[in-house]
């Protein structure tokens, strides 16, 4: 409901395209990408990735600390001016942080990852305030995150909360599984996806009701399961999206007919371009016209946990610049467990 909505006042972006929101956003709207070619620790396979700058394939020894120095820095670009978001007693430390993470199940996810990012990540930019949690859950754990802020900040009076995430795909174990398994975009698999890595970060705050500027609002989250996934034989029918994007909409008060954009974390595998094939004929049948669709993913390769919030920082750019579709969007969100999520928000 748009009385409870919460606001996406700003964003902090690190991505393969660029170190910040802005510069991020263009290379996005213009499909630029700066994907590379690199080889396998086997010296045999080679697979397109995303790297950010002069990163490449981290080490995982040094890899946490590289995620939470970057989710930082995401943080810090977010919380770049909080007096002009009407914060003017409030500093950085004192916000409630949400990190999303790599989902646990991963390959060549290290023991204590999710510690010592968030730990690199204390260092530089703050002890978070009360209510802080981690969402270990790839890239559906946005959606989960803005349920929980929407808790912190109507429930528990919170000012402002922060969303921040740090996701990479290059861990050389992870790289190497994914590939064996035949998921990343490389020869001979022209439906795989591009690993990537970035961080990204978003600053909530409750509607705004004394302002005449328009604002970015999230006002509705859903939730499902599909039964199908990579690692059964059971059939994809996309009913588990199609009840997330109708749940999303139902708790917005949003007709889904209505929707003008899906922005979708869909990075390049056949299995879930098919689930989304099929989730959309089946939620916007009634539409008179099928929405626009984004894909970050297509200049930024896939990039887990980020790939929600990178979603919304775009969002936010292009509304603010005017080259957005239309004012209702819907975010999807799609987890290789089945978990599946939606986001409903509206420039207003």
């Amino acid at each position: 409901m748009r009385e409870q909505a919460v606001r996406i006042a700003a964003t902090g972006l690190l991505t393969s395209v660029g170190l910040d929101t802005a510069s991020t956003a263009a290379a996005l709207r213009c499909r630029l990408n700066c994907f590379e070619r690199v080889r396998l620790a086997d010296g045999e396979h080679t697979a397109t990735t995303a790297p950010l700058p002069a990163d490449g394939q981290t080490p995982a020894s040094d890899a946490a600390n590289l995620m939470g120095h970057w989710m930082a820095r995401a943080a810090l670009e977010a919380c770049a001016d909080l007096p002009a978001l009407g914060l003017h007693a409030l500093s950085a430390a004192d916000l409630p942080v949400l990190a999303c993470l790599a989902e646990s199940q991963r390959p060549g996810r290290p023991s204590g990852w999710d510690q010592q990012v968030v730990d690199t990540f204390v260092r530089q930019f703050g002890r978070p305030g009360a209510g802080s949690r981690t969402f270990a859950l790839g890239s559906v754990g946005l959606a989960h995150a803005l349920a929980a802020a929407h808790e912190l900040l109507y429930r528990h009076d919170a000012p402002a909360v922060l969303v921040a995430a740090a996701d990479t795909y290059l861990l050389p174990d992870t790289l190497s599984a994914l590939c064996h398994a035949g998921r990343c975009l490389g020869p001979g698999l022209p439906s795989g996806f591009v690993p990537g890595q970035a961080a990204g970060a978003l600053l909530l705050t409750r509607l705004d009701e004394d302002t005449d500027a328009e604002q970015l609002l999230c006002t509705g989250v859903g939730f499902a399961q599909e039964a199908a996934r990579l690692d059964n034989d059971l059939s994809n029918t996309g009913q588990g999206l199609t009840l997330a994007l109708q749940r999303a909409c139902l708790a917005a008060e949003q007709p889904i007919d209505g929707t003008d954009l899906v922005i979708a974390d869909l990075s390049g595998e056949a299995f879930f371009a098919e689930e989304h094939a099929l989730a959309s004929l089946r939620a916007f049948q009634d539409c008179p016209a099928s929405p626009a669709l984004w894909l970050p993913a297509e200049s930024l390769g896939n990039t887990g946990a980020a790939s929600g919030l990178i979603a919304l920082a775009w969002l936010l750019q292009a509304q603010q610049l005017d080259y957005a579709p239309g004012f209702n969007t819907l975010c999807q969100l799609q987890g290789d467990d089945g978990q599946r999520a939606a986001v409903a928000l509206t420039w207003l």
